[in-house]
């Protein structure tokens, strides 16, 4: 009778660890599929320009920036510029008056989202194009991000959020009501959340792909 018992409370265990488990999973792939999948996401400099301004070499490029949906809807999306982690304002290098509105939802059916531009190459050499979106997180919200610079190879990087920051957050503000000065002035400073990481990419080889399917030759064969 004890075998019995014991092997129910076995069995038990493992099928509660495994409801955990596909619990956890699943709120995993909600909240990517609530973030950066399926955005494409381009920034382009089809155009170098050199020009003559009162005998003063002046070096500029044209700037090409396209974001397109092919899953999840976006809202709140919002595209800027940034340098050093800044979002630029006025009088800064390489400011632009004129942005793209934040749009209130962005969807697969809407039409892609473009913004064209001319910037000095001494001014773009340092910028980010950074594409910015608020996702459901818990019982809020928080703002995802990707981003790419200017100058090539305009590497993708996306923000993430460390898995404490919840933790820190409250910490912060635990620290902050507190009536120990020390209290305050530890636990409340801010510490950071998150970080740029950036998204690997591996271009598919022919014959690795359903729309170039043909067999792989010899030498693209791993060896």
């Amino acid at each position: 009778m004890d075998g019995w018992a014991l092997l129910v409370s076995v069995l038990a265990f493992v099928v509660s660890g495994t409801a955990m488990v596909i619990a956890w999973w699943q709120l995993v792939l909600q909240r990517d599929a609530a973030g950066g999948r399926g955005i494409i996401f381009e920034v382009h400099r089809p155009i170098h320009r050199e020009d003559r301004i009162r005998g003063e070499l002046v070096v500029s490029d044209d700037y090409f920036v396209l974001v397109n949906l092919a899953g999840n809807d976006l809202y709140e999306v919002a595209i800027h510029l940034e340098r050093d982690g800044q979002q630029l304002e006025f009088g800064d290098a390489g400011y632009l008056d004129e942005t793209p509105e934040t749009l209130r939802r962005l969807t697969c059916e809407d039409e892609p989202l473009t913004w064209e531009f001319n910037l000095r190459a001494d001014d773009a050499k340092d910028l980010w194009c950074v594409l910015s979106w608020a996702a459901p997180y818990g019982p809020g919200l928080r703002t995802d991000a990707v981003r790419r610079p200017l100058a090539p190879p305009h590497e993708l990087e996306r923000w993430r959020w460390f898995r404490s920051f919840r933790l820190i957050q409250w910490v912060e503000e635990w620290g902050a009501r507190r009536r120990w000065r020390w209290a305050r002035r530890v636990l409340s400073r801010p510490h950071r959340v998150g970080e740029w990481r950036r998204v690997p990419g591996r271009d598919l080889k022919p014959g690795q792909s359903p729309i170039n399917s043909r067999p792989l030759s010899a030498k693209d064969r791993p060896r």
